[in-house]
């Protein structure tokens, strides 16, 4: 299933879902094709109930908003911040019982999660090119936001996106499309440089293609990175794959 017919049948994109927002590649809130926008302070409430997935209390989100004031001022800030959002007439936040949750609202990053799991199962079809497109361009969740709160989440979704990379390249070169599977795992290398999973699956790539030159250039190109960024020579496993293409 594509993240576009994901978007159509997921509960939360269904006609309930008034706003859209965004976090991949940047923050964005619309309603339905309408633009919102909303100060930097609200930007940082409605990421942090979108990513949290679940009803937070009050008190952890005014103290992971503005933890450098006292629970006291963080507490009214979030007072005042929910207020100047409902009196601007964006509903998207509800505060019921002490705790916050976003209401009405699909969000991209729920949508990826799901398409993630997705390509990680080992039963399920072959994934949509406009899927594959999605992962080879990697936009960072919320770009040049330092918020301590968003790292978690953005290095859960590197990792898992680097495991889906490689899940598609094996795929693709088990159906025998080795050009677009090195196309999957150089940008998976790119992610990560130093990856040995990432370079392993890529000079395989290379072999099954029948490049020995590429191979062994990606492979000078790995073991330098090693050497310069770590100190450490390659994973045996790759060293002993190349030796062999050298002895050949």
């Amino acid at each position: 299933m594509s993240l576009a017919t994901r978007r159509q049948s997921d509960p939360l994109h269904a006609e309930r879902a008034s706003y859209r927002l965004s976090l991949v590649g940047g923050f964005a809130l619309r309603r339905g094709r309408v633009p919102i926008l909303v100060g930097h302070s609200a930007e940082r409430l409605l990421a942090y109930l979108a990513l949290a997935q679940m009803p937070e209390r009050r008190y952890r989100v005014a103290g992971a908003l503005w933890p450098d004031v006292t629970d006291a001022r963080a507490m009214g800030n979030l007072r005042s911040l929910l207020w100047h959002l409902r009196r601007n007439g964006i509903d998207v936040v509800t505060d019921q019982r002490g705790s916050l949750w976003l209401q009405k609202t699909a969000v991209d990053v729920q949508a990826l999660r799901s398409l993630i799991a997705d390509l990680l199962n080992p039963h399920a079809a072959t994934p949509a090119a406009e899927d594959i497109a999605l992962l080879i361009r990697g936009d960072e969740l919320l770009p040049g936001w330092s918020e301590e709160w968003l790292e978690p989440t953005r290095e859960h979704l590197r990792q898992a996106r680097l495991h889906a990379l490689e899940s598609i390249c094996i795929e693709l070169s088990n159906l025998g499309h080795f050009g677009r599977a090195v196309e999957v795992c150089l940008a998976a290398v790119a992610v990560e440089p130093l990856r040995d999973t990432s370079q392993r699956e890529l000079i395989r790539l290379y072999l099954a293609e029948g490049n020995r030159v590429e191979a062994l250039r990606q492979f000078d190109s790995y073991r330098t990175l090693m050497a310069d960024e770590l100190g450490l020579g390659p994973a045996p496993e790759i060293a002993s794959m190349v030796e062999q293409i050298r002895s050949s």
